[in-house]
């Protein structure tokens, strides 16, 4: 029994390889130890014409914050933050934090090939 309980972090990475997603990152800090899950990507183009600056932004700097959205956009922080989260659950963004209310909280493009589409 002890030893299938020991089976969990193959099978973590057999399932990362079959959905063909970047195997997880181990890492023993001190004395805790992180693993690193990556997203599985898919290349969806840009839907409204505010996601555009975003990701042309991302593309350029690699990451960007609420307050920098804020800022591109002319909004307040919580129409930011709104629509960063619309974006990622639209799988064009990944949001990269230690919990929901991380303060240094970025987000990044979900594919490296998404191209913003002009309409």
């Amino acid at each position: 029994m002890i030893e299938q309980w020991g089976s969990g972090l193959n099978r973590i990475i057999d399932i990362c390889k079959q959905q063909h997603i970047k195997p997880p990152k181990f890492e023993e800090l001190d004395h805790f130890f992180r693993v690193t899950l990556y997203p599985k990507t898919v290349n969806i183009a840009p839907v409204f014409p505010w996601h555009i600056p975003i990701i042309e932004h991302i593309q350029k700097k690699g990451k960007i914050s609420a307050m920098e959205a804020e800022k591109l956009w002319i909004v307040t922080r919580r129409t930011a933050t709104t629509r960063l989260k619309k974006m990622c659950q639209e799988g064009l963004l990944v949001e990269l934090s230690t919990g929901s209310f991380d303060p240094y909280k970025t987000f990044i493009l979900a594919e490296p090939g998404n191209q913003p589409r002009r309409t």
